[in-house]
């Protein structure tokens, strides 16, 4: 696993609130990690391959720090910091309260997390915190790993190869 000391592949993100829940706020967050099982993916080697480990039962990690001055960008900046992927939680969600603002930073690796994802995210924590249950997914970037496992060396995924060297002149 090349790039184990860079920030490159972090999508780090910094919310400041007034007028909010901490504690609810919290709960919303650790609800919707658990509604979003990838989220908590950690990978492995196995038989010389990396693999994906699924960690269902992992409890959400959402701190809660108060603080009795207002953080500058410096602060935050500092937070950003590689994630290796065989032995971190590949997010790090962080509340601050302080005496003006909640503040949320939110930093996760993009193997599991891209902008499509923080969209449907943000919209879950928003619906969790006004109370509404979160349905788990139905169908996880597990599934379609899996999906796509499967197809490896059929017809069909023969032919999306040719055609991608066909477009691509061959590049991977």
């Amino acid at each position: 696993a090349s790039h184990k000391n860079t920030t490159q592949y972090n999508v780090p993100a910094l919310y400041r609130f007034t007028d909010i829940d901490a504690e609810r706020l919290q709960e919303a967050l650790c609800a919707a990690v658990d509604a979003h099982s990838y989220m908590k993916t950690k990978f492995m080697m196995s038989k010389g391959t990396y693999m994906q480990r699924r960690r269902y039962h992992s409890l959400p990690k959402v701190s809660l720090t108060v603080l009795d001055y207002e953080p500058d960008t410096s602060f935050f900046q500092e937070r950003v910091r590689p994630f290796n992927l065989y032995s971190d939680t590949l997010y790090r969600i962080e509340l601050y309260r302080t005496p003006k603002y909640v503040y949320l930073f939110f930093d996760k690796h993009h193997v599991i997390f891209d902008g499509m994802s923080r969209g449907v995210f943000i919209r879950d924590v928003l619906r969790a915190y006004h109370g509404e249950t979160i349905q788990p997914e139905i169908f996880s970037a597990f599934d379609f790993a899996l999906y796509e496992q499967e197809l490896v060396g059929s017809p069909r995924f023969l032919e999306a190869e040719q055609r991608w060297d066909d477009l691509f002149g061959g590049a991977t």
